[in-house]
């Protein structure tokens, strides 16, 4: 990931963070942790969805092809079930996807993912409620 962060300005943000690989999980949690907000990570999307209801989270950031259930399911999920969480989606697939031809709301971010860009989505999110990535 690039650059060093700049020191965070806006509240800190609860993050879930999903992805099936233990060293993505690993290095997304340490990265969110740098930039000043709180980190769950979990392995599956199945997973996630006992986590957002056991505890409050203000961010679910997702790989989008997951074991099980998909990364667009998930979404569908928490819009349904906790319509106060932002989805922000990620993915190594290339270019961006249309989330809305899917039915859903929600910041796509690409993979490789800066650190910059992390940033500047989980900001957008504490500041205005919504990610500057949304497709």
């Amino acid at each position: 990931m690039s650059s060093p962060p700049l020191p965070l300005t806006t509240p800190a943000l609860r993050v879930l963070f999903v992805d099936d690989n233990a060293l993505v999980r690993e290095s997304m949690r340490e990265c969110i942790e740098v930039l000043g907000h709180q980190v769950v990570d979990v392995a599956s999307a199945e997973e996630a969805l006992v986590r957002l209801s056991q505890q409050g989270f203000d961010v679910l950031l997702s790989d989008l092809n997951l074991p099980g259930l998909s990364g667009i399911e998930l979404a569908r999920k928490v819009a349904e079930q906790h319509p106060t969480v932002h989805t922000l989606l990620s993915s190594g697939v290339g270019g961006s996807l249309d989330l809305a031809r899917y039915g859903i709301r929600a910041g796509w971010l690409p993979k490789p993912l800066s650190m910059d860009t992390l940033e500047q989505a989980l900001r957008d999110i504490a500041r205005h409620g919504g990610p500057s990535a949304a497709a």
